[in-house]
């Protein structure tokens, strides 16, 4: 089987009509962190929410690894199985020979090794608090994410069941009352394409609203020259959400409505046989063996070690 190095090279544009500019606190990026330590005189602050309210990190009981927007746009964190690249202790493992939206999320080698549609986490994944109850939904698409918290476990105290491993905490952008917003392209090799948006928009003095949206698509990673068949092919995938945010002038209130929108559309994982009995064949078949092997996506079948029983 034939591998590469996958790369992606993303570029992200700043106009938008009138203007665009990051909503998203930019903490985690050194420029801004050296502005703010001059006008504060120490480094800024990172609040995050392990224990069900706001804290500072430095005072948190809790092993938490906190990742602002900036670093996962740095790292190029696009879905929950990057983040075992950004974060220490974390292996995110591909599902088999099943689609590419169920993975194996561990923290300190704590995982659910069966995942699928009637199984529990070992890591709850929550968004804006939202609980994902089943693991084969588990690779979300990571779009206009404010702020990513690995909380190492166990965590039962605070988030109850399926927290055994840790919990994966994701926040995203709330709506704001200033108008802004970006576009993203980026393109890489196996035809990789990625186009990102997101606009915030004041819709009245009371009410704002968001919306994001991010298409990406690639070639099969694993081709198949016998059978001009490919594994790891991306079709298509379509993350896109929807916030409104309500803040009435006349009580203290703020009321936050979201729609999430996920489609993804894949070959499923990639798999191969890495060899075989030659002298065993326990029903006729109207192919040879080669032939046979071929088609698991292996294109050199007749160079593997036969197994001996």
């Amino acid at each position: 089987m034939d591998t590469e190095t996958r790369n992606r090279l993303s570029l992200a544009s700043i106009g938008l009509a009138v203007c665009i500019c990051a909503t998203a606190p930019a903490w985690g990026d050194q420029e801004n962190t050296a502005t703010s330590s001059e006008t504060s005189g120490g480094l800024e602050e990172i609040l995050v929410t392990a224990r069900k309210s706001s804290e500072s990190i430095q005072t948190t009981p809790v092993a938490v690894t906190a990742l602002s927007h900036e670093m996962l746009v740095q790292q190029q964190v696009i879905d929950v199985a990057d983040l075992q690249h950004a974060a220490p202790d974390v292996t995110i493992g591909g599902a088999g020979t099943g689609p590419s939206s169920l993975v194996y999320l561990a923290i300190r080698g704590e995982a659910q090794n069966s995942p699928n549609s009637a199984s529990d986490n070992a890591v709850g994944i929550y968004v804006d608090g939202v609980y994902i109850g089943r693991p084969i939904i588990g690779n979300l698409g990571l779009i206009d994410e404010s702020q990513v918290e690995v909380l190492r476990g166990p965590q039962g105290t605070l988030f109850g069941r399926n927290t055994t491993g840790g919990a994966l905490l994701i926040s995203t952008n709330k709506p704001t009352n200033d108008f802004d917003g970006y576009v993203k392209l980026g393109y890489g090799n196996f035809s990789d394409k990625l186009g990102e948006l997101m606009v915030n928009a004041p819709l009245t003095s009371e009410l704002a609203g968001r919306l994001a949206f991010r298409f990406n698509d690639h070639d099969a990673y694993y081709p198949n020259p016998s059978t001009g068949y490919g594994q790891g092919k991306l079709n298509h995938e379509y993350d896109g959400r929807a916030s409104l945010r309500w803040t009435p002038s006349a009580i203290p209130l703020t009321v936050d409505a979201a729609f999430d929108y996920t489609e993804e559309q894949d070959t499923g994982q990639a798999t191969a046989l890495m060899g075989f009995n030659s002298t065993y064949a326990p029903f006729p078949i109207p192919l040879n063996l080669g032939q046979l092997v071929a088609l698991t996506g292996n294109p050199n079948a007749l160079q593997l070690a036969p197994a001996r029983r």
